[in-house]
């Protein structure tokens, strides 16, 4: 079972991919186009921005966007542990781990 957290989290990151080449995208514009409750995905995408999945930009034409473009970009870079950002679980271990670089070879 998936928290709502962990939702909300995947639903906003989708969003921001989707919007990425747009810049910068408001909070209260994904919570009102993804209908999701704007403080809880505040709290969400502050601490996706604290473990470097997402950056934001103060100001007239702030908002928060992806750390990295969307495509060949599996789920970031930011090799934290998982639970810091959005509590433990299997989901949640392997989001964390589709984040390590691909050995070659």
């Amino acid at each position: 079972m998936i928290s709502k957290k962990t939702k909300y989290a995947l639903k906003g990151l989708l969003y921001l991919a989707r919007k990425y080449d747009q810049g910068p995208i408001m909070i209260s514009d994904l919570a009102r186009d993804e209908r999701l409750p704007e403080k809880f995905l505040e709290l969400i995408l502050l601490s996706l921005k604290n473990n470097c999945v997402l950056q934001s930009k103060k100001g007239k034409g702030g908002g928060y966007y992806l750390g990295k473009p969307p495509k060949g970009n599996q789920c970031g870079t930011c090799h934290q542990d998982p639970r810091r950002a959005f509590g433990s679980g299997t989901l949640r271990e392997r989001l964390y781990l589709c984040q390590m670089p691909r050995m070659s070879g």
